[in-house]
């Protein structure tokens, strides 16, 4: 009897504490921790939840670091969150929350992959080394941290790989953090790191710029301006490893069409954008980019060669001249200074292997070189030709960046990016095929261009740096093309052959003349060289006529300075000048800049940018004859001015917390001294035109600087930075862009399509033990308002067999809406010493059929459509080792 009471009793009392037990573990529950130790996280809920906890401290690591965020959720769920980040296990014991250490299978308890960490920090102004800062990797549970040398150097070992969030701090300095930097199994992390110092501060403070990683790298920019890195290009769908692709999902930034890079900057025509290398101008770095543009089918700058970069789309700093639209500023990263490290690339575009590593070692000197060759090319070589002999692009290029660091007149480095480029189409021989004037061309097109020159940086008495740069740049583009009869007889239809080549020197210095005033002036000096000629088939004449002949040179003189003053730690005012002397028009150009910064807490900031801007035209328009039916010649453009343009910008920052900002600016562009025809029936502006083949033109004719235009609009953009694997950014603009001719008429540019909106998401995952694999999802949505063009006369095109058009109505007409989705997934593998990295990008997911412009079809008589392309799916595979 006393037994069964004992064991009633017993039930009772294990009832009682399994109901107790499950009573606490649906306890509801809200928490928000944020990188706390471990230690912390459980004696506040300890505390605030009455929760009784049990564990061993010499098996629970209560240094490790978590980050745990519930909102009103049962405890059994918020425990499983917590144990998931600590390798932990819990069990309710007699009303008890036991804490022990997770059992591992011994696939587990491998030792991670990791990889080294290492770089040098300096004062962003003065470029000299800065000492004793602190230097975290903060996500471990047991964090790395060490501290620079004498020479700024730092050197953090056995990092695991995967993403890690980085943070450097320095008494009376911004403090700098990412989150999310990326380490691989095979290649060392080099990073070169600009400390601000921090006006007015003792202590080592974080504001709102140093926690946002688009910050751009030039400290003078106020407004427009962004900074881009490398992975980006990898990483937003349909980016193909190309900057340009990349920026067409920022706000303000459209394109010309799917086949081409060429980027729309605020209504602004292609051709007004600047690349620079290493900090001084360089000619168009994209393959078979055709005369005076920007842009190409194919970029011939690689991932593997860039660093940090910045993007601006309007109202530069002083030191940018020779710019209308936006300026590229790229920068090459150094070689690896320790040890040798390879690449190897195969996609669709190109196969490319890139080798860097020290020239000597322990002599902190380096070499970074890319190379790759088309794709289709190798294909073809070997008796594989998917696309048969109709265009084939064959390309290879070559990139480079060599760096020599010496005891007393600072660092050398020699660079340089040049590519060269063919394609040969062939008309079909079947003459019932033909369908467009077009079918008929035999064309061989070769383009080549380089950039490159040697560059020296030098200290000046640790309050500044000295910066020489004697640089060359050149492309060369030839188009031979004979059009067939019906007989498959050749005639001569064009030949081209445009070189242009520059010779420049570039020199700045940059002086901290206190903490808070800091003086930049520079001069760039370019002598231009150029073999221009073109022979092409006039229809009006029924001949072969001389459109351009001229060999010689000319020369762009340049000088700026600019001043930035920080009276405190919320206000920064940028102004400064720029002048240039041109030597064909012979005229001086002042321009006068200003930009200013106003923190007005340390989630607000007011932004606001004004500046005077000129850009000479593509050489090509200034030396265009026109034969008449007599036999005249109307003579060249020779002394046309630089189109000029006066930029407003006004903008607003909110940063909702350190990975989410909502940014927003208004801008005003007028345009003018704009090359336009005399003649008013021919509203024709060099504001419309993507190059130089204005001079192909039917109404070509004399220009004269008497043309205006206008862009105004508002962009808003929301972007989450990558953190915790997730990211996305959400822009939207709406904007206007039009011209006016010789009697002051008013006209829509062809890129006026009046607004334009993109969605960038995606998330990555870590995947495999210890998360050394990522998986990546991204997804990219466009719209934009459709592409003006204007209509063709039907009637008269078909009385003259060739399109006419009504003049008085150009641009009235758009295309429909254009609108694309993009797809891409991507994996990175990592090894002991090896990192494979594979991505799929999909364009035009859904394939959508997008109007890109109409033309008149002789061989019809009738007035047909230009389509964008459709789905076109791209691979790539990389190994680094």
């Amino acid at each position: 009897m006393k037994t069964k009471r004992l064991l009633v009793l017993l039930a009772l009392l294990c009832t009682f504490l399994l109901a107790q037990a499950q009573s606490l573990s649906d306890k509801k529950i809200s928490v928000n921790y944020k990188n706390r130790f471990l230690a912390e996280v459980l004696k506040d809920l300890s505390k605030r939840y009455d929760l009784p906890f049990s564990y061993a401290n010499n098996q629970i690591n209560l240094d490790q670091r978590v980050s745990l965020i519930a909102k009103n959720e049962k405890l059994s769920k918020v425990l499983d969150k917590l144990c998931k980040q600590t390798a932990m296990q819990w069990q309710l014991v007699g009303g008890q929350i036991i804490l022990k250490v997770a059992k591992q299978n011994p696939e587990k308890l491998k030792e991670p992959l990791t990889q080294t960490l290492r770089g040098q920090v300096v004062d962003k102004d003065s470029q000299t080394p800065l000492v004793g800062v602190s230097v975290q990797i903060i996500s471990l549970d047991k964090p790395l941290a060490t501290i620079t040398d004498a020479a700024g150097n730092f050197r953090l070992a056995k990092v695991p790989v995967g993403r890690q969030h980085f943070v450097i701090s320095y008494l009376g300095y911004e403090t700098i953090s990412n989150p999310e930097l990326l380490l691989t199994s095979a290649k060392e992390m080099v990073l070169n790191i600009e400390m601000k110092e921090a006006v007015n501060s003792l202590a080592s403070v974080t504001v709102s710029d140093s926690r946002d990683r688009t910050t751009p790298l030039n400290a003078m920019a106020s407004v427009s301006a962004r900074s881009f890195s490398t992975e980006e290009t990898s990483r937003y769908a349909a980016g193909n490893f190309d900057p340009a692709r990349m920026v067409q999902s920022f706000p303000g930034v459209t394109f010309t069409d799917d086949l081409t890079n060429n980027i729309v900057i605020r209504g602004n025509s292609p051709k007004n954008l600047q690349w620079r290398l290493e900090g001084v101008e360089i000619t168009n770095p994209n393959h078979y980019g055709e005369e005076g543009s920007s842009g190409g089918g194919i970029s011939m700058i690689s991932s593997n060669m860039l660093s940090k970069s910045d993007f601006f789309t309007g109202a530069f700093p002083a030191e940018y001249g020779n710019a209308l639209s936006g300026v590229f500023d790229l920068q090459f990263r150094k070689g690896n200074t320790e040890k040798s490290e390879k690449a190897f690339m195969i996609g669709v575009l190109g196969t490319e292997i890139s080798a860097e590593g020290p020239f000597v070692k322990n002599k902190n000197s380096s070499y970074l070189f890319n190379y790759r060759y088309s794709t289709l090319g190798l294909l073809k070589k070997i008796g594989i030709n998917p696309v048969g002999d109709y265009g084939t692009p064959i390309f290879q290029d070559l990139a480079f960046n060599l760096n020599f660091p010496t005891k007393n007149t600072g660092t050398f480095s020699v660079f340089g990016i040049g590519g060269i480029g063919i394609q040969r189409d062939r008309a079909d021989r079947n003459v019932n095929n033909w369908d467009s004037f077009e079918d008929k061309f035999d064309q061989d097109l070769n383009y080549s261009s380089f950039s490159g020159g040697i560059k020296n940086t030098s200290l000046l008495r640790q309050k500044g740096y000295l910066k020489n740069i004697l640089s060359f740049s050149m492309n060369r583009n030839t188009d031979h093309t004979d059009t067939l009869d019906n007989n498959l007889n050749a005639g001569a239809f064009n030949r081209d052959l445009y070189l242009n080549q520059a010779i420049r020197y570039s020199g700045m210095v940059n002086y901290k003349t206190s903490e808070k005033t800091t003086l930049r002036s520079g001069v760039i000096g370019s002598l231009l060289l150029y073999n221009l000629n073109s022979l092409s088939y006039r229809r009006e004449l029924g001949k072969l006529s001389q459109l351009v002949d001229e060999k010689g040179n000319s020369y762009l003189l340049e000088a700026y300075t600019q001043l930035q003053y920080q009276p405190t730690g919320k206000f920064t005012l940028n102004g400064g000048f720029h002048v240039n002397y041109f030597g064909l028009s012979q005229k001086v150009n002042v321009e006068p800049r200003v930009g200013a910064n106003y923190h007005i807490n340390d989630k607000n900031v007011l932004n606001f940018g004004f500046g005077l801007h000129s850009r000479t035209e593509p050489l090509l328009l200034y030396f265009g004859t026109k034969e008449q039916p007599n036999g005249a010649v109307i003579q060249s453009n020779k002394k046309l001015e630089l189109t000029k343009s006066a930029h407003f910008v006004l903008g607003f920052e909110h940063r909702f917390s350190d990975a989410l900002k909502f940014k927003t600016e208004t801008y005003y562009q007028k345009m003018f001294d704009v090359p336009v025809s005399p003649n008013p029936s021919f509203p024709i502006s060099t504001l419309n035109i993507d190059n130089s083949y204005l001079i192909y033109y039917k109404n070509y004719d004399l220009l004269v600087n008497k043309g205006t235009g206008e862009n105004y609009g508002i962009e808003f953009s929301l972007e989450r930075s990558l953190e915790n694997g997730f990211y996305f950014l959400g822009t939207a603009s709406l904007y206007s862009s039009t011209f006016n001719t010789i009697d002051n008429r008013t006209f829509n540019t062809p890129y006026n399509g009046k607004y334009n909106a993109n969605f960038v998401i995606g998330k990555e995952y870590a995947v495999k033990e210890n998360g050394k694999n990522l998986l990546g999802i991204n997804l990219k949505s466009t719209l934009n308002g459709g592409k003006r063009y204007t209509p063709i006369n039907l009637a008269q095109s078909i009385a003259e067999d060739d399109a006419v058009f009504y003049d008085d109505r150009t641009n009235t007409l758009k295309t429909s809406d254009y609108f694309r989705t993009d797809f891409s997934i991507s994996y990175r593998i990592n090894r002991p010493k090896v990192n494979h990295f594979l991505i799929l990008d999909v364009q035009n997911l859904t394939n959508k059929q997008n109007v890109q412009s109409q033309f008149y079809s002789r061989e019809k008589q009738k007035i047909e459509n230009i389509y964008h392309s459709g789905l076109l799916p791209t691979f790539n595979y990389k190994i680094q080792f």
